[in-house]
């Protein structure tokens, strides 16, 4: 389905299909969903900010731990 500025529709009844189709099969919902999390934990995770963090402000972290870091950004 695409959406734009200029474009943002009704759904076409294939895409409603598609949608429906996957609402209704557990094993591929179940399979999306694992992926996702699995992407989520590598591009958005706590540890993942942590390490950007660590390399933006390496000054500023050089003498505490991970854990100490915790006490900063939760």
């Amino acid at each position: 389905m695409t959406i734009s500025d200029t474009d943002d529709g009704l759904p076409q009844p294939t895409f409603v299909e598609e949608i429906a189709e996957l609402l209704l099969n557990e094993p591929a919902r179940k399979a999306i969903t694992e992926y996702n999390f699995e992407l989520g934990q590598k591009l958005i995770s706590m540890d993942r900010f942590k390490s950007h963090l660590f390399a933006l402000f390496p000054d500023t972290f050089n003498t505490i731990t991970t854990k100490g870091v915790d006490a900063y950004v939760g």
